[in-house]
């Protein structure tokens, strides 16, 4: 029989007792935990618009939350058949060019097709990816009835949370998005611009006028709300990004000129959204397909060379400190090249190695 006494004794005169550690835990502890308040999401839906123009248009309407936290907001539209063409894959992404809100004046602003595409990059979990997409639409071209869904994001969404992107979201975890309406001193305003028929199609005749867009929201509901309001932050940081939109690459190597777009604020990654055109038609319909790498890149700065992807020799060294700064490969799409000015260009909730031109 083994003396496992003797090895802990052995283990206890060396080295393991004697470590400088910060924190000890005990593995054999049971720890049960939960909600400081008891606490229910209610979900509250209005129909935006019985029918739409097939044409482009704005639409725009008040979220009625009144004194209410607000966790969370969608849009939903029903997308009438085909009778010839169909829709690209993942429509919605097109079809919604552009989301707005305000509040006495304009606050939040961002374009599904550039944003969720950046932000969906980080996910880590292949099946977790492929449940967010399907939210878009069909993931291949399709000529069938569907309802598409849009996320509403605010600076405050569960979309820019951490959670979001390890996989599943745990049971009932919903750790970001809550923002308190009571402190707004008007109705919060959603503005989008839908897109032309042509934007998200291919030679597309419907059957019938897009219908039933609906809003969406879930309110947090408890006996002691006024101490989740009390609890709850009053404001937030979240990244946004500048687009330098419609870069022709027309050499094997290209100049950017980047002072302008990042003359805003701190810039801490350039994502990279790139399409071959030589690529396949479906690959180039899909707002969610782009380019997984480039060969190669400098970044220069006043004169002085700041990055260059160059020193590394070959693509398994590139590929392996691609790495240890977090990317995973072989997740799907969208797989998106960053260049990152600090260490972690992958990270959701954690920013280092900003630098800015203002």
């Amino acid at each position: 029989m083994p003396q496992t006494e003797s090895l802990l004794k052995l283990r206890s005169m060396t080295s393991e007792t004697r470590n400088k550690v910060s924190h000890k835990t005990n593995p054999l502890a049971q720890k049960r935990s939960t909600d400081a308040y008891p606490h229910a999401y209610r979900t509250q839906s209005l129909v935006v618009a019985a029918t739409l123009p097939a044409n482009a248009n704005t639409q725009r309407f008040k979220v009625p939350s009144f004194n209410s936290v607000v966790q969370s907001m969608w849009i939903t539209v029903d997308m009438p058949a085909c009778t010839q063409g169909d829709y690209d894959p993942s429509a919605m992404l097109k079809y919604v060019k552009r989301v707005s809100l305000r509040h006495s004046t304009k606050f939040f602003e961002y374009e599904p097709a550039k944003y969720f595409p950046i932000l969906l990059n980080r996910d880590r979990d292949v099946v977790s990816k492929a449940k967010k997409l399907a939210c878009f639409g069909n993931r291949a071209v399709s000529a069938a009835a569907e309802t598409w869904l849009m996320p509403i994001l605010t600076p405050f969404d569960q979309w820019l949370s951490k959670d979001f992107y390890d996989g599943d979201v745990r049971h009932g975890a919903r750790s970001k998005g809550a923002f308190r309406c009571d402190l707004l001193k008007e109705e919060l305003v959603v503005e989008i611009e839908l897109a032309d028929l042509v934007d998200y199609s291919n030679n597309c005749q419907q059957a019938a006028a897009p219908s039933n867009l609906k809003l969406y929201f879930t309110e947090i509901v408890s006996p002691n709300i006024e101490q989740i309001k009390a609890a709850l932050p009053t404001s937030t940081i979240c990244n946004v990004y500048t687009h330098l939109a419609d870069q022709a690459f027309t050499t094997a190597e290209q100049t950017v000129k980047l002072s302008g777009a990042m003359a805003r604020a701190p810039t801490e990654n350039i994502v990279l959204l790139i399409k071959d055109t030589a690529a396949a038609v479906a690959v180039a319909r899909d707002p969610f397909s782009y380019c997984p790498a480039i060969d190669h890149f400098k970044v220069t700065c006043d004169g002085r060379e700041l990055l260059n992807s160059e020193e590394l020799d070959n693509d398994i060294v590139k590929n392996y400190e691609d790495l240890r700064n977090g990317r995973t490969n072989n997740r799907g799409d969208p797989d998106l090249p960053i260049i990152a000015f600090g260490p972690h260009p992958w990270g959701v909730a954690h920013s280092t190695g900003m630098i800015s031109n203002t």
